[in-house]
């Protein structure tokens, strides 16, 4: 009984961390002015990262363009 209480808490604890994981956005911040918010999809440091936008569409940065990357977590924004 207690092995399957101590898998149980694991699969409890693990896809808790994962979904946390799945709600923070990435929030890149380039030179020209223009923010993007959405998944990295496919990260290529030192040469670009891809992002999906929250519309669906996949942006192809180069990292020279970056000036920040952030994430942000959906749960903390406060609507006015």
């Amino acid at each position: 009984m207690n092995k399957f209480l101590i898998a149980l808490l694991s699969v409890l604890v693990f896809s808790s961390i994962w979904l946390v994981a799945q709600t923070n956005i990435d929030v890149i911040y380039l030179k020209n002015g223009k923010i993007y918010k959405g998944r990295t999809v496919n990260d290529v440091p030192p040469d670009y990262l891809e992002i999906q936008l929250n519309n669906g569409e996949i942006k192809k940065v180069l990292y020279q363009d970056i000036i920040k990357k952030e994430l942000e977590d959906p749960c903390l924004l406060t609507k006015s």
